[in-house]
């Protein structure tokens, strides 16, 4: 199975690879393109295992998949938006910011395969 169909078809397995690979989440810094993309897909395989369906994540979700990233490749931290949520802490600034998230991420171009 693809990668890529592994992270939507299997989220579990692609995230117990991810977490036995020695360099599992720098790899998938880079192949996303940015850490912001790489939270991204953490927490949406999470949130894939947790609902069982396909679930966008909540910011919360995006900040706990920032800081996983961050403890693991030893740099960055939470998702420079902390002071978006401060600001807009109801339901809907929340999905205000995942949709200008989600606006932002989908059309990017996947990152540049690595040989």
């Amino acid at each position: 199975m693809a990668r890529a169909h592994e992270e939507l078809k299997n989220p579990e397995a692609w995230l117990r690879r991810l977490a036995e690979e020695r360099d599992g989440y720098q790899r998938l810094i880079s192949e996303s393109g940015g850490r912001a993309r790489a939270a991204y897909r953490l927490a949406r395989a999470r949130c894939r295992i947790e609902s069982g369906a396909a679930a966008s994540p909540t910011v919360e979700e995006l900040q706990a998949a920032a800081r996983l990233l961050a403890a693991r490749v030893g740099h960055g931290g939470a998702l420079p938006i902390t002071s978006v949520l401060a600001r807009d802490a109801d339901n809907s600034g929340l999905h205000a910011i995942h949709t200008t998230l989600q606006s932002v991420l989908d059309p990017l171009p996947p990152a540049p395969r690595q040989i």
